[in-house]
């Protein structure tokens, strides 16, 4: 007499991306999901971790070059997140992707599968305002006074990295009446 396993698991998970493939006006401080309606681990039947998984995903610009990331997954198995490590730019192309390297509980590996989209136009089209403490021009200004630069909204160097307080003196010239550099930090 014959039997039927009628519990058997025969369909593999399903890959779903947020932000979906072919969006646009994407947010530039985005994060990418990728969501399976089930558990996932790596087809050597090893659990998925926080530390193994970015060598899973691909995340490249327009041109194909790597855009940093850290991603994690959530406690389920089953969620993705993708934090890139700087924004994206403005009007840039994204493309994300994960190959046929996971599988579920049943040994059903996903399909390989990617996204693309594109980030928002930069809508800013003023420039942001500098404010300069103490003022130019100001006299009589105490000589033990620091020196403060005032923006009004945040910033980053032109290649999309951020300011930090190692490249910052980089950017910053300070000289006296006669063209003397001043140290400063």
């Amino acid at each position: 007499q014959a039997t039927t396993n009628t519990g058997t698991d025969t369909s593999a998970p399903t890959v779903t991306f947020s932000p979906a493939d072919g969006a646009t006006g994407v947010a530039i401080s985005s994060n990418i999901t990728i969501t399976f309606d089930e558990a996932v681990r790596n087809t050597d039947d090893t659990p998925l971790t926080d530390s193994n998984i970015d060598s899973l995903i691909t995340l490249n610009d327009d041109y194909g070059a790597d855009i940093a990331f850290d991603a994690t997954i959530d406690a389920n198995k089953k969620v993705i997140t993708i934090d890139p490590t700087y924004y994206f730019t403005y009007s840039q192309t994204v493309y994300v992707a994960i190959g046929s390297t996971m599988e579920d509980s049943s040994g059903n590996s996903i399909t390989a599968s990617y996204a693309t989209f594109t980030t928002v136009q930069n809508i800013t089209t003023t420039a942001p305002t500098v404010t300069f403490s103490p003022p130019d021009g100001a006299t009589e200004v105490p000589i033990s006074s620091n020196i403060t630069i005032t923006f009004d909204e945040a910033m980053r160097n032109t290649d999309d990295t951020p300011l930090t307080d190692s490249n910052i003196d980089s950017l910053i010239t300070l000289y006296d009446a006669n063209g003397n550099d001043i140290a400063f930090d």
